[in-house]
């Protein structure tokens, strides 16, 4: 700190003020009693004044001690803002002085009734106040400093929070889903198998709730990597139509259940071929037309896409519509509706049966495509409509559709199923038996390639996580035979983590099944990929 004589305070500084060991305010000089009074006599700076900078003031014994510190601090009646430095009057004295500057910019904001200046208080001896605003510009300078390294470290300490989130969140997706694959397939095959009613219906609530259960932890393993920024998107064409139709597909079970008809309107014109993310659109789609049918109040649903074209621009818009007759949703809460785990009027009774998450899900998939979303009042003044609109490139390219029908496929050969649960190992080799087909099972990593080496495979189902050899190097050393080289091998995984499917398919995996899997999934990744090696050329 800068040493000063006490006498000569006066005739150098019109604004200072003198602590003593104990923090506690000594004496005030003339002009500054002008300004603030003389009430803090006697009481201890931390406790009389506001202050901002360093924050830790008030708790600090020895205040002396933050002599390179610049102290920025405020009267309790808000009138009057200073900033202040440390000066030792002398080794023989305990007591310190501050020097005493009024805050411009704080005052400039929040006291616009004062007219100050850096004239208005100015010091007798020009070399020391410029060694003064030399010592204020250095203690700025190291403050913003601090400030920047703190921002740092409370940027990295979040950035690390979140990953370890996002880890923890897929870990416990994984390993729900390892049991879960076990309790629908298992009702899945109990289905076909001969059963009482009643017994039929309990396998029926046993595979629905399983399915809702499954429902709800893709939502918020989905909500945790949008909330990481760990989405992109895939850009194909597709026929817009044709989606709607698969969203509508989808959903007639659940609409007939509800006693509800879903309808399609097709504004035209409406090109055969855009390119978009279809994948996310047909997810809002699917999204807003189940809730629709949960809203509804037994009347119709529809579905509406028309094509909008932009101005000045090579892009379009596809703009879809999804109409229902429920409770419809208040003009307070069209925004709200969107934030995660908000339930608004009537819809409070669904609360129970979703993960709250499926909304703000849509919206930031319609946001990461560059798109908007909103709900407004239908035409008849009935009910809801949610709409939203995506950019699109017009194509004029035409692609042969790539499917293969179920019913007219015949599926032959081996395929090995690799998993180190044995529940779930012996309920898939159950599943590909009933579509016709021979299956060899291994436990693990190393019995795969024991068997892949002296077997040839039509396809190869390959479990990802398993204990001394995981699928990817099994993968990679079956790939190194050469009767194994272009062996369909699908990645079977609890790992729903979109990141993680794009490493499988980048390190010798042809295809990916998520766990827990269906039959028809099942069928139709055996049925595309095994059909696909029987026409290949000889």
């Amino acid at each position: 700190m800068n040493t000063i004589a006490v006498p000569e305070l006066d005739s150098v500084f019109p604004l200072y003020l003198m602590l003593d060991k104990h923090n506690r305010v000594k004496f005030i000089s003339h002009q500054l009693t002008l300004e603030i009074g003389d009430d803090c006599l006697g009481q201890r700076f931390g406790d009389w004044f506001i202050v901002k900078r360093p924050v830790f003031t008030a708790h600090v014994a020895d205040i002396s001690m933050l002599g390179r510190q610049l102290f920025l601090f405020i009267t309790q009646d808000g009138g009057f803002a200073m900033r202040g430095q440390l000066l030792s009057n002398s080794q023989a004295s305990d007591d310190v002085t501050m020097v005493i500057t009024p805050w411009l910019t704080w005052m400039q904001e929040n006291r616009p009734d004062r007219a100050l200046s850096p004239k208005c208080f100015p010091v007798a001896d020009a070399q020391l106040e410029l060694q003064l605003y030399l010592n204020t510009q250095q203690m700025m300078m190291d403050d913003m400093n601090t400030l920047l390294l703190d921002l740092q470290a409370a940027t990295d300490k979040a950035v690390a929070a979140s990953s370890v989130k996002s880890k923890f969140v897929n870990h416990i997706s994984h390993e729900l889903r390892t049991p879960l694959n076990g309790i629908l397939s298992a009702a899945e095959l109990l289905k076909h198998e001969p059963a009482s009613e009643h017994v039929q219906q309990l396998i029926s609530v046993i595979g629905k709730s399983s399915e809702a259960l499954l429902g709800i932890i893709n939502q918020i393993l989905y909500y945790s990597q949008i909330s990481s920024g760990n989405l992109t998107l895939t850009i194909k064409e597709f026929d817009p139509a044709q989606l709607c139709r698969d969203v509508l597909e989808i959903t007639t079970v659940l609409a007939k259940q509800h006693g509800i008809q879903i309808q399609m309107s097709l504004t035209q014109p409406l090109p055969d071929r855009v390119s978009a993310d279809a994948v996310r659109i047909h997810n809002v789609l699917l999204n807003l037309v189940g809730n629709a049918i949960k809203h509804c109040d037994g009347a119709d649903v529809l579905i509406g896409v028309s094509m909008q074209a932009a101005q000045g621009s090579a892009n379009h818009k596809l703009r879809f519509e999804v109409q229902d007759s429920g409770p419809g949703v208040p003009l307070a809460d069209r925004e709200r509706i969107f934030e995660p785990f908000a339930t608004v009027g009537k819809q409070k009774k669904f609360k129970e049966s979703a993960s709250g998450l499926g909304l703000t899900i849509v919206k930031s998939e319609v946001e990461l495509m560059g798109g908007n979303i909103g709900v407004s009042d239908t035409p008849t003044g009935k009910g809801s409509l949610f709409w939203f609109d995506v950019p699109v490139s017009q194509s004029t390219i035409t692609f042969a559709e790539d499917k293969f029908n179920a019913s007219h496929v015949n599926l032959s050969g081996t395929v090995l199923v690799v998993d180190d649960n044995q529940i779930n190992l012996q309920l898939c080799k159950l599943q590909i038996q009933k579509f016709g087909l021979q299956v060899d099972g291994a436990e693990s990593g190393a019995r795969a390639v024991e068997l892949a080496a002296h077997n040839q495979y039509q396809l190869i189902l390959m479990d990802i996580q398993m204990p001394d050899m995981n699928g990817q190097e099994a993968t990679h050393l079956i790939r190194q035979m050469s009767h194994n080289h272009e062996v369909a091998i699908i990645a079977w995984t609890a790992n729903a983590c979109e990141e993680e499917a794009k490493t499988y398919l980048s390190t010798g995996f042809n295809d990916m099944l998520i766990k827990p899997v269906s039959n028809q999934s099942l069928r139709s990744v055996l049925e595309k990929w095994i059909v696909r090696d029987c026409q290949k050329p000889a």
